[in-house]
């Protein structure tokens, strides 16, 4: 609570609120949590019996904490934090021939230095006519409700359809973004990025719904983390310092 009430009075979070039922729900677990992949489940303290689960990959080391937590679509996931000891790889010398510049962008996601264009998939957009078709349906079921009062079961299905259809098209963005972090750190040593205010440009009416699809800030997130992973440096160039800015008056370009 006090954590919450330091975020909201810095500015840096919303006021808090109390969970509801159907809200996402989220708990931690210390150490003492048993993991069985030959049986596929996990034993989580004051649970009688073991859970069944489908592991994304098999790990060693000690286990540190548990978090579990569940998607307003009604989806249980876990991520146990392991300390397997392994030091971070060393970074190497950054060179002009082994450097790369990225620019993102919303007409193609990403343009390199080195001219490949990365085309935006656009995930929200195609699927914006059917996410527009299934709130219209929620809307018309929710609209003689009176406040207080609970959903019918029609509401919730068409609810529960909206709030999967809204995860698929995360899960689909994630997926992309995953996949250009991970073959750009591994095929380069220095990878250079610009950087953008995302959170202020996202205030922008004409362009935020565009800017939230193609997921900049998750995009400059992944880069970071992975290349600490692989070895990979990352150089952050200011937003005004490329020699493409050049003065409205005199046309003057800052090299």
């Amino acid at each position: 609570v006090e954590t919450a009430y330091t975020k909201f009075f810095s500015k840096s979070g919303g006021f808090p609120r109390f969970k509801t039922k159907k809200s996402k729900q989220s708990f931690e677990i210390p150490a003492n949590l048993e993991v069985d992949f030959d049986s596929g489940c996990i034993q989580i303290p004051k649970f009688k019996e073991p859970i069944r689960t489908v592991f994304h990959r098999k790990f060693e080391g000690e286990i540190r904490t548990c978090h579990i937590k569940r998607s307003n679509a009604g989806r249980y996931f876990v991520t146990i934090l392991v300390e397997d000891g392994r030091e971070l790889p060393s970074k190497p010398e950054i060179t002009k021939e082994t450097s790369i510049g990225i620019d993102i962008g919303i007409k193609s996601f990403a343009v390199t230095s080195e001219g490949e264009e990365i085309s935006n998939p656009r995930h929200f957009v195609t699927c914006q006519r059917r996410l527009a078709s299934i709130q219209r349906s929620f809307s018309r079921k929710i609209k003689s409700k009176r406040k207080g009062d609970p959903l019918s079961k029609n509401a919730e299905k068409q609810k529960l359809k909206l709030q999967l259809l809204h995860e698929h098209v995360a899960n689909q963005r994630k997926d992309f973004i995953h996949k250009v972090t991970t073959r750009l750190i591994r095929e380069n040593q220095t990878i250079c990025i610009e950087d953008l205010n995302v959170k202020e440009m996202m205030k922008n009416r004409n362009l935020s719904k565009h800017i939230g699809d193609a997921g900049w800030g998750m995009f400059f997130q992944f880069l970071r983390y992975k290349s600490d992973w692989y070895g990979t440096n990352i150089l952050t160039i200011g937003r005004f310092e490329p020699s493409s800015k050049a003065c409205s008056k005199c046309g003057y370009i800052k090299h």
